[in-house]
């Protein structure tokens, strides 16, 4: 038998392998998304205060992460990506030791440093935290159900930490930590009340913060105002979604549906991740990793475990779930299928668990999940499509006219849009009125206030105002309308989508 400190040690192995294993495509693609936090917290190193003097309506926590990391080693892309395989590694370590579930997190935790590339994983966007952070608090929900006797205290502390972390980086979080609560509750309610209790401590903390700090009302209104009065015309920002949370448990986790049964092993990968799930071998084999994860709990007749692994996965999918925001239930599936496979492997003398349907279907689990896994290393590391050239130096070419269209000077704004938060990272302009990008929403809510900032006889700025293209499938020339009319009006065209304001052309006056 394997003891413990020798399965600490090959845990140890397995989380310093994934930093080996995420190395090769650290800087696999680019995303506008990424970009925004990457331009914002290197603003914030600068002093800029996040929702007063930068506009966001995404949860703080992934600025907050990044500008941390930028004060201390730098400011670089290497810096925010490698922080994030990082910040996985201490979450990861912190359920090892938890848990002990030594082998089965840090196969978890090397798996995803494969196949996370194909959810922008490798990117500092909020899901990507999202993912990491639910995964902890349910792990250490669901190993708590399953214990005979009561965790210490700082059990507690830390699954609340996480919780509280996963909900200041995307409130919709909430929907698995309530669930897990609950099921808490009916184990042992003194189980339930430490976590709540440890949850409202630790939200109480930083919503204090804010106070504190001053940016309260800014951060209510670009995160809670905006997104109900603005985004919720383009997409769904409805918090309460108990009836989606329904609709997901009986449909066994939307499994009805024509996409998930596309069978083609060598199916190329498309450019849109919205399409990656959209496969047998991704989007059917992580639902299937549920369903089989509960049929063993079930035939152990741990019920309460079983139900909790089920709704967890439901609740889970009440967030967004396509494509990069998948990140959190494909993690949380992977670890049931992980978790399945030890459990069948350790009961494999134990005839009464060993179930011969769930033997078989564990079986067909991994024979999917290889071929999820050779296409993953094939894309990923044998034949990237995504790589650096690929991905990042497309864009000098706009730096370099941007530098050269601003002399050096001081105080130069930018106005990049609709999206194009490329150029705040690459260059050291700074974004007219805090706004990095202006997308349909955004511009019925500021459009306004830009172009009266605009206006301003004195200001020095460069405006990225294109008149086509869609934003889903809105026109550009439509809702950027009274932009592009206002810079062909009053100010000095460039190319006719660069434009440059009369001030700044009469002190840089580049041909």
């Amino acid at each position: 038998m394997i003891t413990d400190k020798k399965k600490l040690i090959i845990a140890c192995l397995l989380l310093l392998s994934t930093v080996l294993i995420s190395l090769p495509t650290l800087h696999n693609g680019s995303f506008g998304d990424e970009f925004d936090t990457l331009a914002a917290a290197k603003l914030m190193t600068k002093g800029n205060i996040l929702y007063r003097d930068i506009f966001s309506h995404h949860f703080p926590f992934s600025y907050y992460w990044t500008t941390l990391m930028f004060e201390t080693f730098g400011v670089s892309v290497t810096v925010a990506r490698l922080s994030l395989v990082f910040l996985q590694l201490i979450v990861f370590f912190s359920l090892i030791l938890l848990t002990k579930l030594w082998i089965e997190l840090g196969v978890v935790s090397l798996i995803w440093g494969v196949l996370r590339v194909f959810y922008f994983g490798n990117m500092v966007i909020y899901p990507s935290f999202s993912a990491i952070f639910i995964l902890a608090f349910c792990v250490l929900g669901l190993h708590a159900l399953s214990l005979e006797k009561d965790p210490p205290w700082y059990y507690w502390l830390v699954m609340s930490f996480f919780a509280v972390l996963a909900f200041i980086n995307d409130p919709l979080s909430v929907y698995p930590a309530v669930i897990i609560g609950i099921f808490l509750l009916i184990k042992n309610y003194r189980y339930g009340l430490r976590f709540g209790l440890y949850f409202g401590g630790f939200l109480s903390l930083f919503l204090l913060s804010f106070l504190i700090g001053g940016s309260f009302p800014d951060f209510i209104k670009g995160a809670f105002h905006f997104n109900s009065e603005y985004y919720g015309k383009y997409a769904w920002t409805d918090p309460v979604r108990v009836k989606e949370l329904l609709r997901q448990m009986a449909t066994l986790l939307d499994l009805f549906q024509k996409k998930w049964f596309s069978f083609n092993p060598m199916r190329p990968f498309p450019a849109d991740v919205t399409m990656v799930d959209h496969w047998f071998f991704s989007g059917l084999f992580y639902r299937l990793s549920i369903y089989l994860c509960v049929a063993f709990f079930a035939c152990k007749k741990k019920w309460l475990s079983g139900a909790a692994v089920y709704m967890l996965a439901a609740s889970i999918l009440v967030m967004k779930t396509k494509g990069f925001y998948a990140q959190s239930f494909n993690l949380y599936a992977l670890f049931c299928f992980v978790f399945l496979i030890s459990k069948l492997v350790q009961d494999i003398e134990d005839k009464k668990a060993f179930r011969k349907p769930i033997v078989i279907g564990g079986v067909a689990l991994v024979l999917i999940f290889s071929c999820l896994s050779f296409r993953a290393v094939w894309t990923n590391y044998i034949k990237p499509e995504n790589d650096y050239e690929n991905s990042w130096a497309i864009y000098t070419p706009n730096v370099d006219l941007f530098n050269t269209l601003s002399c050096g000077l001081e105080d130069v704004k930018l106005a990049a849009y609709p999206g194009e938060t490329v150029y705040y990272w690459f260059t050291d302009l700074e974004p007219v009125d805090g706004y990095l990008f202006m997308w349909p929403w955004v511009a019925d809510y500021a459009l306004d206030d830009v172009i009266e900032t605009l206006s301003d006889p004195e200001i020095k700025a460069i405006v990225l105002s294109p008149n086509e293209g869609q934003i889903w499938g809105y026109e550009v020339k439509d809702f950027l309308s009274p932009l592009h009319e206002f810079v062909t009006q009053n100010y000095v065209s460039y190319n006719g989508v660069v434009f440059l304001s009369p001030a700044l052309k009469e002190l840089c006056p580049v041909k």
